[in-house]
């Protein structure tokens, strides 16, 4: 389990928030697939980036929490977490500008704002 621990956690709080922003769209989100594919493609090259901070020794990953798998000399779990972090910023920004478009309150489209009221 050590080895796994930092994917683990990466994938049990960004992977946890990013289920309920996909379920709470209400499908939504398939009208900007394009949208959600560029992101994706800029956060894994974005993450290039990592292997040259660890090659400049800006930081490093503890070896006993890692799989110890390199891309392009950066760890996969530097690509899985910039990815989970990069579509759980930006599926809410997508839909609050969906919202605002469409003269919506985003409250009403996450079915708080009566609890909120109250």
């Amino acid at each position: 389990m050590g080895d796994l621990l930092y994917l683990f956690s990466i994938l049990l709080f960004g992977g946890a928030a990013l289920i309920i922003e996909i379920y709470t769209s209400h499908g939504r989100l398939h009208r900007y697939y394009q949208a959600l594919l560029v992101i994706v493609v800029l956060c894994l090259l974005g993450s290039l980036s990592d292997s040259l901070g660890r090659h400049w020794g800006l930081w490093h990953y503890n070896p006993q929490h890692t799989l110890h798998v390199h891309l392009f000399g950066a760890e996969v779990e530097s690509y899985v977490f910039t990815v989970v972090v990069g579509l759980v910023i930006t599926i809410p920004a997508i839909l609050w500008a969906d919202d605002f478009d469409a003269h919506r309150s985003f409250l009403a489209h996450l079915k708080l704002s009566n609890k909120i009221r109250k």
